[in-house]
């Protein structure tokens, strides 16, 4: 993957940026709040259709404008493409309607997706071209935010190596907003026929269909992860760490009467990946698929009548986590902040890793600002990782702590106040 040309217009604080980038190293130069995350953030939307610093589309008009544009031209397997997306505020949109379409009551477009010159309103038609990986700041919430940071996490490295993965979640959370709306409407009647038996065994099944591909999907990712991440660490840690990871499943939770106590924390003895492993290697897929069909139908059935009160579906995938274990310990609650920054980068050089062996050519790496938050052994483990035919860009304020051999080839680009361009930087040898 190779990006030759980026262009922004009314971006943030971008009113217009139109910049060449180079393969190999790139590196933004600026003081904080001057534009650097915010062009990563560009390419990171074109890349997955989303924006890990907000949902609100509207957030990434410039204030005062009526739609902004980003457009990439660059290189997937040695063909040239083409990605542009356009958001509209609700004025640019009336604009954009005719009286003929407003009297019908035409909903106006908010969005539009062009791939290749052809254009589309779904944001799901830019995924899976341009594929990058991403370290920020935010990685740290892997360790130190909620369970739904973890389960975006794995989900995010699934949708890069198979994007059809991202339509069977959006599949997944439909069905079981429908389903929630069942339960709260059965409350609120105060009556359960058996018609409405029969309407909540239905989503039931829908639940656990789609949700057991989805459980299946992540214990694949994860199963590959956890090798890759357990010899980061080692390195990172000179063999004193030790990294386990379990796939948290409430509904065998529920299954399972036998607990252990570790440090604190309740595990329960029966993981996902313990219960497929109890399948021959040899069976396919829709074996291993059957059996978590069966648990989670098991806890929807078990759980309906709490699930009535709280009118909320209480198990399957949207309700699991990933739990990390330093030698033994639960890493959000144990491990220093140097142990959690160590943790983190193993997870996500893993993450790079594994996306870079999948695809037939390395992603581009977006690195924004994070070689600041890291001392020389861990720059230097992260930028080992970085070959030469990797396009890499990175955001800092300032480059006198970086390896000066690293920077021998770089072309810098200096960012102030929404504006950028490329300059010269004097490298101290």
């Amino acid at each position: 993957m190779l990006i030759e040309k980026l262009s922004l217009s009314n971006f943030r604080n971008y009113s217009h940026a139109f910049l060449d980038l180079h393969p190999g190293l790139n590196i933004l130069v600026g003081e904080n709040a001057q534009g650097k995350t915010n062009f990563l953030e560009a390419i990171e939307l074109l890349s997955t259709g989303y924006s890990s610093r907000t949902s609100s589309e509207s957030d990434f008009i410039q204030h005062g404008k009526s739609k902004t544009h980003i457009e990439a031209h660059f290189l997937a397997r040695n063909v040239k493409e083409n990605l542009a997306l356009s958001l509209f505020n609700e004025a640019e949109m009336l604009l954009e309607l005719g009286l003929e379409e407003r009297l019908t009551n035409e909903k106006p477009r908010k969005r539009k997706v062009f791939v290749n010159g052809v254009s589309y309103s779904l944001l799901k038609k830019l995924r899976g071209r341009l594929i990058t990986v991403t370290f920020n700041t935010l990685d740290l919430n892997l360790i130190r935010g909620g369970p739904s940071h973890r389960r975006d996490w794995i989900d995010s490295v699934i949708v890069r190596l198979k994007p059809a993965f991202y339509e069977q979640l959006s599949k997944y959370q439909k069905v079981v907003q429908q389903r929630n709306k069942l339960l709260k409407g059965l409350f609120e009647s105060n009556h359960l026929s058996a018609r409405d038996e029969d309407q909540l065994d239905a989503w039931n099944e829908q639940v656990a269909k789609y949700g057991a591909h989805i459980i299946l999907w992540r214990r694949k990712a994860l199963q590959e992860l956890i090798i890759k991440a357990k010899y980061y660490l080692s390195l990172i840690s000179d063999q004193n760490e030790s990294l386990s990871i379990f796939y948290r499943c409430r509904a065998l939770e529920l299954n399972s009467d036998k607990r252990h106590h570790r440090d604190g924390q309740n595990f329960h003895d029966i993981k996902i990946l313990e219960l497929l492993s109890s399948i021959h290697n040899n069976s396919h897929d829709n074996e291993e698929e059957k059996v978590i069909v069966q648990t989670l139908l098991h806890s929807l059935n078990k759980r309906k009548l709490e699930e009535l009160v709280r009118g909320q579906t209480l198990s399957g995938p949207h309700r699991d986590d990933l739990i990390f274990l330093l030698n033994d310990k639960e890493a959000t609650s144990f491990a220093s902040q140097g142990q959690q920054r160590s943790l983190v980068l193993a997870l996500k050089l893993s993450e790079l890793e594994m996306i870079r062996e999948h695809l037939s050519e390395p992603p581009v790496l977006l690195l924004d600002d994070v070689l600041a938050e890291l001392d020389l052994k861990r720059q230097s483990l992260l930028m080992s990782q970085i070959n030469s035919d990797m396009q890499t860009i990175i955001s800092t304020t300032h480059v006198s702590n970086f390896n000066s051999h690293w920077l021998e080839s770089a072309h810098f680009y200096e960012v102030k106040s929404g504006t950028i361009g490329a300059t010269e930087i004097k490298v101290a040898r």
